[in-house]
């Protein structure tokens, strides 16, 4: 990544810090999160192929790129009508929707809860209640295991925050869907969903991604899942549709029991996919099963 980018991306941080404030009235460690996350980023850039893990991997067209923060006054344009054929049909699944990064209570469908379980935007709890994400937060998805993943946490504002009590079953997967509009500059959000479940608990998760133009975005998603124990069960899906596009890497982490938990990374450029790589995660406890 070119100088000029750091020096842009280290702006574009102070500029959302400063929307932070409430991360240092008595919430510290969010902001010290961010704030070592931006380091942690500054210092290392993106990889390149001489790093290990990405030597099948070319990011050198993102790397080279410079990505504007998404315009996020558009979340009230979009009318119901334009999305009714991306999501499940009413009352099939819970459904959270943002537009261009940012929620839009509007377009999502969370009526009719079970007892316990929580299906909400990240920057809700944020503002009302942090000290009950400090936990979970950025605790398992460690900003030191890639670029993107700092990236992502120097950042993160918003996404979903699901909380699925143990014994909860529900009988209708959560639908999460990110709509990116047209936009005259390559463009980036930073999605951050923390799914926290309970023992016994079991839910399907899908993640869709979709563009409503041809525009060029960038997509960097972390979606931490913490687990209490073996006997949760919580299958995700990725899926993602968009013209022309970069789609940055996921990252997944899980915390206790010993669950098999399979991690699926994939990056286009413009039209074409350029790599795709699969690989999975056994804590050590599992192997003695």
């Amino acid at each position: 990544m070119s100088e000029s980018n750091l020096d842009h991306y280290r702006s574009d941080f102070a500029r959302l810090d400063a929307g932070f404030s409430g991360d240092r009235n008595g919430h510290g460690w969010l902001h010290q999160i961010r704030k070592s996350a931006l380091d942690l980023f500054m210092e290392e850039g993106f990889p390149t192929q001489r790093d290990e893990e990405w030597r099948f991997t070319d990011v050198a067209p993102i790397a080279r790129k410079r990505f504007l923060e998404v315009d996020s006054g558009k979340v009230n344009s979009v009318e119901q009508s334009l999305v009714d054929s991306l999501l499940f049909p009413a009352g099939s699944a819970y459904q959270l929707v943002f537009v261009n990064g940012e929620y839009s209570d509007k377009l999502s469908q969370v009526e009719n809860l079970p007892d316990g379980v929580e299906i909400s935007n990240l920057a809700t709890i944020l503002a009302s209640n942090p000290k009950r994400l400090e936990p979970y937060l950025a605790r398992h998805a460690d900003p030191r295991s890639s670029p993107f993943t700092a990236w992502n946490t120097a950042f993160m504002r918003e996404g979903a925050y699901l909380n699925i009590p143990s014994g909860a079953i529900l009988d209708r997967p959560i639908h999460l869907v990110y709509l990116f509009l047209e936009a005259s500059e390559p463009t980036v959000v930073h999605p951050r969903n923390l799914i926290v479940t309970g023992s016994n608990a079991q839910a399907t998760i899908v993640e869709s991604y979709v563009s409503l133009s041809d525009s060029v975005y960038l997509t960097n998603t972390v979606t931490e899942i913490v687990w209490e124990s073996i006997r949760s069960s919580t299958i995700t899906r990725f899926s993602a549709r968009a013209a022309r596009r970069f789609i940055s890497p996921q990252c997944r982490r899980i915390r206790a029991g010993a669950a098999v938990f399979s991690l699926s990374a994939s990056i286009w450029v413009e039209d074409l996919p350029v790599a795709t790589s699969t690989r999975s995660w056994m804590p050590k406890a599992a192997m003695y099963r």
